[in-house]
Protein backbone atom coordinates (compact mmCIF):
# COMPACT_ATOMS: atom_id res chain seq x y z
CA UNK A 1 0.00 0.00 0.00
CA UNK A 2 1.47 3.31 -1.02
CA UNK A 3 1.79 6.38 1.14
CA UNK A 4 -0.61 8.26 -1.12
CA UNK A 5 -3.30 5.61 -0.55
CA UNK A 6 -2.91 5.88 3.24
CA UNK A 7 -3.10 9.64 3.04
CA UNK A 8 -6.26 9.37 0.93
CA UNK A 9 -8.01 7.12 3.45
CA UNK A 10 -7.01 9.39 6.34
CA UNK A 11 -8.35 12.40 4.48
CA UNK A 12 -11.66 10.64 3.75
CA UNK A 13 -12.04 9.77 7.45
CA UNK A 14 -11.48 13.37 8.41
CA UNK A 15 -14.08 14.46 5.87
CA UNK A 16 -16.60 11.90 7.17
CA UNK A 17 -15.91 13.01 10.74
CA UNK A 18 -16.37 16.65 9.79
CA UNK A 19 -19.63 15.84 7.99
CA UNK A 20 -20.84 13.87 11.04
CA UNK A 21 -20.02 16.75 13.38
CA UNK A 22 -21.76 19.27 11.12
CA UNK A 23 -24.86 17.06 10.83
CA UNK A 24 -24.88 16.40 14.59
CA UNK A 25 -24.50 20.08 15.45
CA UNK A 26 -27.08 21.07 12.85
CA UNK A 27 -29.52 18.50 14.19
CA UNK A 28 -28.93 19.66 17.77
CA UNK A 29 -29.35 23.31 16.76
CA UNK A 30 -32.58 22.43 14.98
CA UNK A 31 -33.81 20.57 18.06
CA UNK A 32 -32.89 23.50 20.34
CA UNK A 33 -34.77 26.01 18.21
CA UNK A 34 -37.73 23.65 18.01
CA UNK A 35 -37.79 23.36 21.80
CA UNK A 36 -37.38 27.13 22.10
CA UNK A 37 -40.44 27.57 19.91
CA UNK A 38 -42.39 25.11 22.07
CA UNK A 39 -41.34 26.94 25.24
CA UNK A 40 -42.49 30.28 23.86
CA UNK A 41 -45.76 28.79 22.60
CA UNK A 42 -46.50 27.23 25.98
CA UNK A 43 -45.62 30.46 27.78
CA UNK A 44 -48.05 32.32 25.57
CA UNK A 45 -50.67 29.65 26.31
CA UNK A 46 -50.20 30.26 30.04
CA UNK A 47 -50.89 33.96 29.51
CA UNK A 48 -53.90 33.10 27.37
CA UNK A 49 -55.26 30.76 30.06
CA UNK A 50 -54.95 33.56 32.60
CA UNK A 51 -57.03 35.71 30.29
CA UNK A 52 -59.71 33.02 30.27
CA UNK A 53 -59.71 33.32 34.07
CA UNK A 54 -60.27 37.09 33.88
CA UNK A 55 -56.63 38.05 34.42
CA UNK A 56 -54.95 40.18 31.76
CA UNK A 57 -51.24 39.29 32.03
CA UNK A 58 -48.30 40.39 29.90
CA UNK A 59 -44.65 39.36 29.71
CA UNK A 60 -43.25 42.29 27.72
CA UNK A 61 -40.88 41.51 24.82
CA UNK A 62 -40.86 37.80 25.58
CA UNK A 63 -38.10 35.79 23.97
CA UNK A 64 -36.36 32.46 24.51
CA UNK A 65 -32.58 32.47 25.02
CA UNK A 66 -29.80 30.20 26.22
CA UNK A 67 -28.43 28.48 23.11
CA UNK A 68 -26.69 26.05 23.07
CA UNK A 69 -27.00 24.44 26.52
CA UNK A 70 -29.90 26.23 28.19
CA UNK A 71 -33.49 27.20 27.54
CA UNK A 72 -34.96 30.24 29.22
CA UNK A 73 -37.78 32.77 28.91
CA UNK A 74 -36.79 36.42 29.21
CA UNK A 75 -39.18 39.36 29.67
CA UNK A 76 -38.42 43.04 30.18
CA UNK A 77 -41.32 43.41 32.64
CA UNK A 78 -44.34 41.55 34.00
CA UNK A 79 -47.85 42.94 34.56
CA UNK A 80 -51.20 41.47 35.56
CA UNK A 81 -54.62 43.06 36.03
CA UNK A 82 -57.72 41.32 37.37
CA UNK A 83 -60.73 42.01 35.20
CA UNK A 84 -62.95 41.01 38.14
CA UNK A 85 -61.89 43.49 40.81
CA UNK A 86 -59.23 45.64 39.02
CA UNK A 87 -56.42 44.59 41.36
CA UNK A 88 -53.03 45.06 39.71
CA UNK A 89 -49.50 43.70 39.82
CA UNK A 90 -46.40 45.03 38.10
CA UNK A 91 -42.82 43.77 38.31
CA UNK A 92 -39.42 44.23 36.71
CA UNK A 93 -37.54 41.93 34.36
CA UNK A 94 -38.17 38.18 34.56
CA UNK A 95 -35.68 35.49 33.56
CA UNK A 96 -35.76 31.70 33.59
CA UNK A 97 -33.16 29.07 32.75
CA UNK A 98 -33.20 25.28 32.48
CA UNK A 99 -30.49 22.93 31.27
CA UNK A 100 -31.42 21.24 27.99
CA UNK A 101 -30.62 17.85 29.54
CA UNK A 102 -32.76 18.61 32.64
CA UNK A 103 -35.65 20.83 31.50
CA UNK A 104 -37.85 19.95 34.50
CA UNK A 105 -35.62 21.95 36.87
CA UNK A 106 -36.08 25.67 36.26
CA UNK A 107 -34.18 28.53 37.89
CA UNK A 108 -35.92 31.91 37.74
CA UNK A 109 -35.08 35.48 38.69
CA UNK A 110 -37.39 38.47 39.12
CA UNK A 111 -36.19 42.05 39.39
CA UNK A 112 -37.77 44.61 41.68
CA UNK A 113 -39.62 46.85 42.15
CA UNK A 114 -42.88 44.95 42.45
CA UNK A 115 -46.14 46.77 43.14
CA UNK A 116 -49.51 45.26 44.06
CA UNK A 117 -52.60 47.49 44.19
CA UNK A 118 -55.88 46.28 45.71
CA UNK A 119 -59.36 47.25 44.48
CA UNK A 120 -59.63 49.72 47.38
CA UNK A 121 -56.40 51.43 46.40
CA UNK A 122 -54.29 49.89 49.16
CA UNK A 123 -50.86 49.00 47.84
CA UNK A 124 -47.79 46.97 48.63
CA UNK A 125 -44.39 47.93 47.23
CA UNK A 126 -41.49 45.47 47.28
CA UNK A 127 -37.81 45.99 46.60
CA UNK A 128 -34.92 43.54 46.91
CA UNK A 129 -31.32 43.04 45.90
CA UNK A 130 -31.99 39.61 44.41
CA UNK A 131 -34.85 37.12 44.13
CA UNK A 132 -34.19 33.65 42.80
CA UNK A 133 -36.53 30.69 42.66
CA UNK A 134 -36.04 27.00 41.94
CA UNK A 135 -38.91 24.87 40.63
CA UNK A 136 -38.87 21.14 39.91
CA UNK A 137 -41.62 19.57 37.81
CA UNK A 138 -42.53 15.88 37.83
CA UNK A 139 -45.11 13.66 36.21
CA UNK A 140 -47.74 15.16 38.53
CA UNK A 141 -47.13 18.84 37.90
CA UNK A 142 -44.98 21.05 40.11
CA UNK A 143 -43.23 18.79 42.61
CA UNK A 144 -41.46 21.40 44.73
CA UNK A 145 -40.46 25.05 44.67
CA UNK A 146 -38.20 27.36 46.64
CA UNK A 147 -37.75 31.14 46.68
CA UNK A 148 -34.70 32.90 48.13
CA UNK A 149 -34.69 36.69 48.56
CA UNK A 150 -31.87 38.95 49.72
CA UNK A 151 -32.27 42.41 51.26
CA UNK A 152 -36.03 42.82 51.00
CA UNK A 153 -38.04 45.92 51.83
CA UNK A 154 -41.84 45.81 51.73
CA UNK A 155 -44.03 48.87 52.30
CA UNK A 156 -47.75 48.30 52.92
CA UNK A 157 -49.86 51.42 52.47
CA UNK A 158 -53.39 51.52 53.84
CA UNK A 159 -54.73 55.02 53.91
CA UNK A 160 -52.91 56.92 56.65
CA UNK A 161 -51.20 53.83 58.07
CA UNK A 162 -47.92 52.69 56.52
CA UNK A 163 -46.12 49.55 57.62
CA UNK A 164 -42.61 48.62 56.51
CA UNK A 165 -41.02 45.19 56.79
CA UNK A 166 -37.35 44.74 55.89
CA UNK A 167 -35.37 41.48 56.01
CA UNK A 168 -31.79 40.48 55.30
CA UNK A 169 -32.82 37.03 54.05
CA UNK A 170 -36.20 35.48 53.26
CA UNK A 171 -36.89 31.92 52.13
CA UNK A 172 -40.09 30.15 51.13
CA UNK A 173 -40.41 26.46 50.31
CA UNK A 174 -43.31 24.26 49.24
CA UNK A 175 -43.65 20.68 48.01
CA UNK A 176 -46.06 17.87 47.33
CA UNK A 177 -45.90 15.32 50.15
CA UNK A 178 -48.12 12.50 48.98
CA UNK A 179 -51.61 14.03 48.89
CA UNK A 180 -50.59 16.78 51.29
CA UNK A 181 -48.99 20.17 50.75
CA UNK A 182 -46.01 21.25 52.86
CA UNK A 183 -45.01 24.89 53.24
CA UNK A 184 -42.14 26.48 55.14
CA UNK A 185 -40.93 30.07 55.49
CA UNK A 186 -37.96 31.76 57.11
CA UNK A 187 -37.18 35.43 57.78
CA UNK A 188 -33.84 36.54 59.16
CA UNK A 189 -33.04 39.87 60.80
CA UNK A 190 -36.52 41.23 60.10
CA UNK A 191 -37.38 44.82 61.05
CA UNK A 192 -40.96 46.04 61.41
CA UNK A 193 -41.52 49.80 61.29
CA UNK A 194 -44.72 51.82 61.72
CA UNK A 195 -45.48 55.47 62.33
CA UNK A 196 -44.80 54.86 66.03
CA UNK A 197 -41.25 53.66 65.43
CA UNK A 198 -39.29 50.48 64.84
CA UNK A 199 -40.03 47.24 66.69
CA UNK A 200 -37.23 44.93 67.87
CA UNK A 201 -35.47 42.93 65.18
CA UNK A 202 -36.70 39.34 64.95
CA UNK A 203 -36.30 36.00 63.19
CA UNK A 204 -39.33 33.99 62.05
CA UNK A 205 -39.72 30.30 61.21
CA UNK A 206 -42.90 28.67 59.91
CA UNK A 207 -43.60 25.02 59.04
CA UNK A 208 -47.13 23.92 58.11
CA UNK A 209 -48.67 20.90 56.40
CA UNK A 210 -52.11 21.06 54.75
CA UNK A 211 -53.99 17.80 54.21
CA UNK A 212 -55.14 16.83 50.71
CA UNK A 213 -53.92 20.01 49.03
CA UNK A 214 -51.06 18.67 46.89
CA UNK A 215 -53.31 19.36 43.91
CA UNK A 216 -52.55 23.05 44.34
CA UNK A 217 -49.12 22.25 42.86
CA UNK A 218 -50.20 19.49 40.49
CA UNK A 219 -52.64 21.84 38.75
CA UNK A 220 -55.61 19.49 39.10
CA UNK A 221 -58.03 21.86 40.82
CA UNK A 222 -60.67 19.97 42.78
CA UNK A 223 -62.82 22.86 43.92
CA UNK A 224 -64.13 26.09 42.49
CA UNK A 225 -64.00 27.69 45.94
CA UNK A 226 -60.97 29.29 47.56
CA UNK A 227 -58.48 26.42 48.00
CA UNK A 228 -58.10 26.86 51.75
CA UNK A 229 -61.86 26.57 52.36
CA UNK A 230 -62.58 23.17 53.93
CA UNK A 231 -58.88 22.51 54.48
CA UNK A 232 -57.28 20.97 57.56
CA UNK A 233 -53.72 20.38 58.60
CA UNK A 234 -51.05 20.89 61.21
CA UNK A 235 -49.09 23.96 62.22
CA UNK A 236 -45.87 22.10 62.99
CA UNK A 237 -43.85 25.10 63.99
CA UNK A 238 -44.32 28.85 64.21
CA UNK A 239 -41.59 30.67 66.10
CA UNK A 240 -40.76 34.36 66.39
CA UNK A 241 -37.50 35.08 68.22
CA UNK A 242 -36.77 38.73 69.02
CA UNK A 243 -33.33 40.21 69.52
CA UNK A 244 -34.41 41.40 72.99
CA UNK A 245 -34.50 37.75 74.10
CA UNK A 246 -38.28 37.36 73.90
CA UNK A 247 -39.80 34.44 72.02
CA UNK A 248 -43.22 33.15 70.99
CA UNK A 249 -43.98 29.67 69.63
CA UNK A 250 -47.25 28.10 68.45
CA UNK A 251 -48.05 24.61 67.15
CA UNK A 252 -51.10 22.39 66.72
CA UNK A 253 -53.79 21.05 64.36
CA UNK A 254 -56.28 23.30 62.59
CA UNK A 255 -59.17 23.27 60.13
CA UNK A 256 -61.12 25.86 58.14
CA UNK A 257 -64.84 25.39 57.63
CA UNK A 258 -66.94 26.24 54.59
CA UNK A 259 -67.52 29.76 55.84
CA UNK A 260 -63.80 30.37 56.17
CA UNK A 261 -63.82 30.23 59.98
CA UNK A 262 -60.78 28.77 61.70
CA UNK A 263 -60.89 25.95 64.26
CA UNK A 264 -57.85 24.62 66.08
CA UNK A 265 -56.16 23.49 69.27
CA UNK A 266 -52.75 25.05 69.71
CA UNK A 267 -49.95 24.95 72.25
CA UNK A 268 -48.72 28.47 72.99
CA UNK A 269 -45.34 29.24 74.53
CA UNK A 270 -44.15 32.77 75.31
CA UNK A 271 -40.92 33.87 76.93
CA UNK A 272 -40.95 37.48 78.16
CA UNK A 273 -44.47 38.68 77.33
CA UNK A 274 -43.51 42.35 77.62
CA UNK A 275 -40.70 41.81 75.12
CA UNK A 276 -43.01 40.03 72.69
CA UNK A 277 -45.59 42.82 72.92
CA UNK A 278 -42.94 45.28 71.72
CA UNK A 279 -43.40 43.68 68.31
CA UNK A 280 -46.91 45.15 68.21
CA UNK A 281 -45.64 48.64 68.93
CA UNK A 282 -47.42 51.12 66.69
CA UNK A 283 -49.69 48.54 65.06
CA UNK A 284 -53.22 50.02 64.81
CA UNK A 285 -55.51 48.48 67.43
CA UNK A 286 -58.90 50.19 67.02
CA UNK A 287 -60.80 47.35 68.73
CA UNK A 288 -58.33 46.96 71.60
CA UNK A 289 -57.65 43.32 70.65
CA UNK A 290 -53.88 43.56 71.15
CA UNK A 291 -54.24 45.16 74.57
CA UNK A 292 -56.83 42.53 75.53
CA UNK A 293 -54.40 39.74 74.60
CA UNK A 294 -51.65 41.34 76.66
CA UNK A 295 -53.96 41.81 79.66
CA UNK A 296 -55.33 38.24 79.61
CA UNK A 297 -51.94 36.60 79.15
CA UNK A 298 -50.42 38.74 81.90
CA UNK A 299 -53.20 37.65 84.27
CA UNK A 300 -52.67 33.97 83.48
CA UNK A 301 -48.88 33.94 83.49
CA UNK A 302 -47.81 36.44 86.08
CA UNK A 303 -44.15 37.23 85.44
CA UNK A 304 -43.01 33.76 84.37
CA UNK A 305 -42.84 31.99 81.03
CA UNK A 306 -46.23 31.28 79.46
CA UNK A 307 -47.22 27.79 78.35
CA UNK A 308 -50.92 27.53 77.62
CA UNK A 309 -53.35 25.62 75.38
CA UNK A 310 -55.22 27.92 73.00
CA UNK A 311 -58.54 26.90 71.47
CA UNK A 312 -60.03 28.45 68.36
CA UNK A 313 -63.70 27.68 67.65
CA UNK A 314 -65.26 29.24 64.58
CA UNK A 315 -62.73 32.04 64.73
CA UNK A 316 -63.16 32.72 68.46
CA UNK A 317 -59.78 32.53 70.24
CA UNK A 318 -59.92 31.36 73.86
CA UNK A 319 -57.50 30.55 76.66
CA UNK A 320 -59.36 28.72 79.43
CA UNK A 321 -62.49 30.86 79.96
CA UNK A 322 -60.92 34.03 78.60
CA UNK A 323 -61.60 35.25 75.08
CA UNK A 324 -58.55 36.79 73.41
CA UNK A 325 -60.35 37.93 70.28
CA UNK A 326 -61.82 36.78 67.00
CA UNK A 327 -60.21 35.83 63.71
CA UNK A 328 -62.36 37.04 60.80
CA UNK A 329 -63.48 34.60 58.09
CA UNK A 330 -60.64 33.71 55.74
CA UNK A 331 -62.51 34.78 52.66
CA UNK A 332 -61.47 37.78 50.57
CA UNK A 333 -63.92 40.63 50.54
CA UNK A 334 -65.94 41.17 47.39
CA UNK A 335 -65.68 44.56 45.72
Amino acid sequence: MTTSQNDGRYLRRLIYLAIFIVVLFGGYAGLWFYLAGEVKTRSEMVLANLSLNSVAADCEDMEVRGFPFRLGVFCDSVTAVSEVDSSQLSAGAFRTAAQVYNPNHIISELDSPVTIVSPRGDRADFEWRSLQSSTVFGLNGLDRASVHVEDTRAVLTNGADDLTLATDTSEFHTRQNGDNLDFAAMLRNARLTTGAGEAPTFDLDLDVSVDDRAWLLSGHQRTQDYPWIGASGSLKNFVVALDNGARIAVEGPFSIDRRGLLDGRFDLSIRDLAGVMELARGVPDPTGAIENVRSVLSTLSGTGEIKLPVTVRRGKVQVAFFTLGRIPPLRPRRY
